[in-house]
């Protein structure tokens, strides 16, 4: 996570991943932000639990799928999903099997982003799939969250995506709202593709499946 070589990557620079990798057992350590593309050359990453994504940032990752072994799980407000945080150039052929989830006990004081690919997305999004379950519960109070399964905000084209995963928020009730880049009043917002879209960001030819629940507890009683 601390090598050079990925934060000074040019955008042309590749990481080609030659066979399955399996992680169980090992810690991955804090996310690094890469620059390049990641080509899992439909390889498939398994065993993996962390508190944050793969990547921190990516520019752009193809052909890989992230194994329902792997898991992750935030307990504080974050911008996490399974492949990246945030991503910028092509996110094409990634299938995300692994449940992603921020579960809090304390108030939020910032503003969690959760989906099952990329969290926070300025790419072009195509052919992904997401089985994964997207969760987002607080038992205290909420700062304002994006909650979808293929991305949570997304100014990229996305285009002939599925989410087949279950999609859930809980919280009791929103204290503060959030701030996701350019947006400084956001609420909560739960979706099956995504969750808000910026201006000029298409999407085309994609379906959602997975059920989505969204509860305000407190609100409800």
């Amino acid at each position: 996570s601390d090598a050079e070589g990925l934060r000074t990557a040019a955008t042309t620079d590749e990481i080609q991943i030659g066979a399955n990798l399996d992680f169980s057992g090992k810690a991955l350590p804090e996310a690094p932000i890469f620059t390049g593309t990641l080509n899992g050359n439909n390889h498939t990453i398994s065993g993996l639990t962390a508190d944050h994504p793969i990547f921190a940032a990516v520019h752009s990752a193809k052909n890989l799928t992230i194994d329902k072994s792997c898991k992750f799980t935030a307990t504080k407000a974050c911008a996490l999903a399974a492949l990246a945080g945030e991503a910028t150039g092509e996110i094409s052929g990634i299938t995300n099997n692994a449940d992603v989830a921020i579960k809090m006990t304390t108030a939020a004081d910032a503003t969690a982003v959760v989906a099952g690919i990329v969290a926070i997305n300025s790419a072009k999004m195509e052919n992904c799939k997401n089985y994964g379950a997207v969760t987002y519960t607080n038992t205290e109070a909420s700062y304002g969250a994006l909650v979808a399964g293929l991305a949570a905000y997304s100014d990229g084209a996305i285009t002939k995506c599925e989410n087949h995963g279950k999609v859930t928020t809980s919280v009791p009730y929103l204290s503060n709202f959030g701030t996701v880049k350019s947006i400084t009043n956001n609420p909560i917002h739960t979706a099956g593709i995504v969750a808000y879209l910026g201006a000029n960001a298409p999407v085309a030819e994609c379906v959602n499946n997975g059920d989505i629940d969204y509860d305000i507890t407190h609100i409800e009683k």
